[in-house]
């Protein structure tokens, strides 16, 4: 959403460069590290996520208060997303 168009990273994905997924043989999209996203260290230790709540959620809300930050609306539009329902 930067004005300038600047990007927030390189033409990269940083998950792809990091190996976390990758493409198979097939050219289609293969996670190649399920655990990267299962836990997080919380109250100094691993614990495990929800998906849904610890990274879709905060994302939608974060993506909202930009878009309702950057037009002004103040809850004047819906925002529709579908989220993906089997994680693993």
């Amino acid at each position: 959403m930067d004005p300038n168009g600047a990007r927030a990273w390189t033409q990269n994905c940083v998950w792809e460069d990091q190996n976390i997924w990758g493409r198979n043989a097939q050219g289609m999209p293969e996670l190649l590290k399920p655990e990267n996203f299962r836990y997080r260290i919380f109250n100094g230790g691993p614990q495990n996520t929800d998906l849904q709540k610890d990274y879709f959620m905060p994302s939608i809300n974060k993506f909202r208060a930009v878009i309702n930050k950057k037009t002004h609306s103040a809850g004047q539009y819906l925002i529709f997303v579908d989220r993906v329902t089997n994680f693993e």
